[in-house]
């Protein structure tokens, strides 16, 4: 179920650079003027071309660099709601990009503030510290049960905190007391997994 999710969510990303950028939304040759033709190229390689006012259509680096963000936060939304939310066993989730602890994607009313953020990124690089102490979010204080170079796992009374940590990114889920903890766990740790095969294939 999570390797089939994570593949036809992710398929995409290791062929962005050829497909997306310069085939899905090249609508311009480099060689065409003001008003020369446009050209569209499909996902087959096809293209058609027709007369158009060029200068109106041809996509900036910025524009493709929005898009490119917009498609990844789409992705990564799709795989929080399918692999985690969708479990029943997951009550909320975030993906942070683990160089900057942007938020990549989170499941709905889950809002993770940038100083949590970075303190989820630097737990995994002070891991005494994150043994010790734990963490406080959301007006609860997580006492600190497992904690590796990829997974930390926390507890307060019967809610929970789980961290996982791929090579980009670091997923962020919570259960509360109506759900199994062993199934959010396995669900965030399968996706962790899923997501680290993928994106370094």
């Amino acid at each position: 179920m999570y390797a089939k999710c994570i593949k036809d969510r992710l398929q995409w990303e290791p062929l962005a650079d050829t497909c997306f950028h310069y085939d899905l939304f090249r609508l311009v040759t480099p060689t065409d003027g003001l008003h020369g033709n446009v050209v569209h190229h499909g996902k087959r390689g096809k293209s058609i071309s027709s007369n158009a006012n060029v200068s109106s259509l041809t996509l900036t680096r910025h524009t493709i660099q929005s898009l490119t963000k917009l498609i990844i936060m789409n992705q990564f939304q799709n795989l929080i709601n399918d692999c985690l939310i969708d479990t029943k066993h997951v009550e909320s989730a975030v993906i942070l990009v683990a160089k900057t602890a942007a938020v990549t994607a989170a499941s709905a009313r889950f809002q993770v503030l940038p100083t949590q953020a970075q303190i989820f990124i630097d737990s995994f690089k002070h891991m005494t510290s994150t043994r010790e102490r734990g963490f406080y979010f959301q007006d609860k204080s997580y006492t600190c049960v497992r904690a590796d170079r990829n997974s930390i796992y926390c507890k307060c009374g019967t809610h929970g905190l789980i961290l996982v940590k791929t090579a980009l990114y670091i997923i962020v889920a919570t259960y509360n007391d109506s759900m199994y903890p062993s199934v959010c766990v396995e669900a965030v740790e399968k996706l962790g997994r899923g997501m680290l095969m993928l994106l370094t294939a």
